[in-house]
């Protein structure tokens, strides 16, 4: 049975810090959302046009940057022209011109374009780097995982916390109906 209504049941005071926590995290999001949209690089990493082979490619990972090059490679090409010119006599019977093979040229020019593209992509992530230190998106976004752990773990609170008065027990209910609602936005 619960008690009467009284102001000291200790739900309240956990629905309360919740929601703290909640404007906090709000807080803390928007702070990270105004960077991104003003810096959009120091959100989503450099964005660095390269050419290599007279092909051009926007590099937006380091990963993605080596894959890429990797394709471009004139051993990769050498083998697609030999792997072509072996389908087309075994299943058409019939040959292509020998396609001429990379020289060491080929392969020198290929390894250059590729130092000056991963050199590019490289500035441009130190700079992006830098821009995070200066304007403080690594610190924001910091503080809105940190406020985001605080929203779950003052819930869990809230949950774990058993009302002691019927105006409570109605609170919990309202905010436990809030959260699945969709007010869990913290």
């Amino acid at each position: 049975a619960l008690a009467g209504d009284g102001p000291t049941d200790p739900i309240f005071a956990a629905i309360d810090a919740c929601r703290r926590a909640k404007v906090n995290a709000d807080a803390a999001c928007g702070a990270v959302s105004k960077l991104e949209r003003e810096h959009r690089a120091v959100a989503f990493g450099p964005f660095v046009k390269v050419e290599v082979g007279g092909e051009n490619y926007e590099a937006r990972s380091e990963e993605g940057l080596s894959k890429w090059l990797a394709s471009k490679s004139p051993a990769g090409n050498d083998e697609m022209k030999g792997t072509l010119a072996r389908t087309m006599e075994a299943v058409l019977g019939c040959s292509i011109p020998e396609a001429r093979l990379s020289s060491g040229e080929d392969v020198a020019r290929w390894e250059g374009e590729c130092e000056v593209a991963r050199a590019a992509f490289a500035e441009a992530d130190r700079e992006r780097a830098q821009l995070a230190q200066t304007i403080g998106y690594d610190a924001a976004c910091e503080r809105q995982d940190m406020s985001a752990d605080a929203v779950t773990v003052t819930e869990d609170e809230v949950l774990g916390t058993m009302p002691t008065t019927s105006a409570g027990a109605l609170a919990l209910v309202l905010f436990v109906a809030e959260i699945l609602a969709g007010g869990n936005d913290g």
